[in-house]
């Protein structure tokens, strides 16, 4: 499996939809097409959208499910794809905090590819531009170890140890680690430790990295030993791998208006004022609105930085907000959107949030009933035209709404913000339709704010 991009394509699987855009994006911005496919396990005949594609993107939608049922998934689903979608370069995307069936889907894709000992996995969840990093092994956020983050709360797929070496049970005594005191040595450095550790028998590679030009270190040198990987990591090293197409060496900010710069604290920093929207975006009540199709916002994630996110964009009126009812009744919810819409209560954007719905039954029961609500609510909503985008935050409740919605196939286009996703539907009713991915721990107090401000100077590329 030769890794050269100049005449090959690149096959992203990811275990979430916003994890697969939040990786693809990272090609995208290199100017290579990407898509998005919602619907791998019926992949037989592929359109002349993702036959033209240089990227393809893939959610197998096995975080959060058996560890055995998540390796079947993987395993089958890479195989259909991979028949149809040969791509000389495979980056299995995993969660930066490390949730999910990371080593069985690995474990997966190795066999799938006959793996031998030439072809080690490349690992390393760093995304420091989004606050991840990995020092001495550990994974830290915004500076704090992983395990005392809300990633070890979450539901379904708490992260369970700070360290990355922890995640691999089956495959313990494969794992090697670079530390910072190679990479700080430079290329030549993390040649030699590479090749150390390959032959001491270490075919998983895990890598420490607290910047972006670490992640680059770490691709260019692993493609100047001529090895051919399974790589292995979160959008951070998705970016590093991008970069090496044909030397782009573009900033990640590239696709950007410049009211949308990122400007993350590196580590716990002060979170930026939301007390006014950003110069260029919609302005708040009292003055006049852009004119252009309307956003309805769906945040189904349980994050307190999604929490944050909405609190910020309703001080600063860029939109109205929605709680789901305790009974999750997505009834009671379209009856409310649509008295305001036709009441004229409604000029601009619309938020439904999940946030204060209290737990009733088992975790995976409360998911189910939650994905359901939300799609319910997005199905009869977009179809009374309103609202021409969407802005989707949480995986698997992104993957839900659009399901109901009938999209198989999505764009990937610009990165509005670190790993924040825009594309458009490429299929049925809402073909053209503008969406916007969010996982729900990314991005600062303002990231809504934001997002909707980049909708309204961007209103032509989302209409449909």
């Amino acid at each position: 499996m030769s890794q050269s991009f100049e005449n090959g394509k690149v096959l992203v699987v990811a275990d979430d939809l916003t994890g697969a855009n939040d990786a693809a994006v990272q090609f995208a911005k290199t100017g290579l097409k990407t898509v998005t496919l919602l619907e791998p396990w019926g992949f037989e005949d592929p359109s002349s959208m993702v036959q033209s594609a240089r990227v393809l993107a893939v959610s197998t939608e096995s975080r959060n499910i058996d560890p055995q049922v998540a390796q079947e998934a993987v395993r089958s689903v890479f195989s259909r794809v991979f028949r149809l979608f040969p791509a000389k370069t495979v980056f299995k995307k995993i969660d930066s905090t490390l949730r999910g069936n990371i080593e069985v889907e690995l474990m997966a894709l190795s066999d799938a590819l006959e793996a031998d000992a030439s072809t080690p996995v490349i690992f390393s969840p760093a995304y420091p531009s989004n606050g991840r990093t990995v020092n001495g092994g550990y994974v830290l956020v915004d500076g704090v170890p992983l395990c005392l983050t809300f990633a070890a709360q979450d539901a379904l797929a708490p992260a369970r140890s700070s360290q990355v070496a922890a995640i691999f049970a089956k495959w313990r005594d494969r794992v090697g680690n670079i530390h910072f005191s190679v990479l700080e040595k430079g290329e030549e450095s993390v040649r030699r430790e590479i090749r150390r550790l390959m032959a001491s028998g270490k075919s998983v590679i895990v890598s420490d990295a607290l910047t972006d030009e670490d992640l680059l270190l770490l691709v260019r040198s692993v493609r100047s030993l001529g090895l051919s990987p399974i790589w292995a990591g979160s959008a951070g090293l998705a970016w590093a791998l991008a970069q090496t197409v044909s030397g782009f060496t573009s900033a990640s900010s590239k696709d950007l208006p410049a009211s949308c710069e990122p400007a993350r604290p590196s580590s716990g920093g002060p979170q930026p004022s939301c007390g006014s929207q950003p110069s260029g975006g919609p302005q708040s009540v009292g003055g006049p609105q852009p004119l252009r199709r309307r956003t309805l916002v769906l945040f189904g994630s349980l994050n307190p930085v999604s929490a944050a996110q909405v609190e910020c964009a309703k001080r600063a009126s860029a939109c109205r907000v929605i709680e789901a009812p305790h009974n999750l009744d997505p009834a009671a919810t379209c009856e409310d959107i649509e008295l305001m819409t036709s009441g004229g209560q409604v000029a601009g954007d619309l938020a439904v949030v999940s946030f204060n719905v209290p737990g009733q039954g088992s975790p995976d029961e409360m998911a189910k009933r939650v994905k359901a609500y939300f799609a319910s609510v997005a199905e009869r909503v977009m179809r009374g035209k309103s609202f021409k985008s969407l802005v989707l935050s949480g995986g698997d409740v992104g993957r839900a709404v659009l399901s109901r919605l009938g999209i198989t196939c999505m764009t990937v286009e610009k990165e509005v913000l670190p790993g924040i996703a825009f594309g458009r539907a490429c299929d049925g009713e809402f073909a053209g339709t503008g969406i916007v991915t969010k996982a729900g721990g990314f991005g600062d107090a303002d990231a809504l704010l934001r997002i909707l401000s980049w909708m309204s100077t961007n209103g032509k590329v989302v209409e449909s």
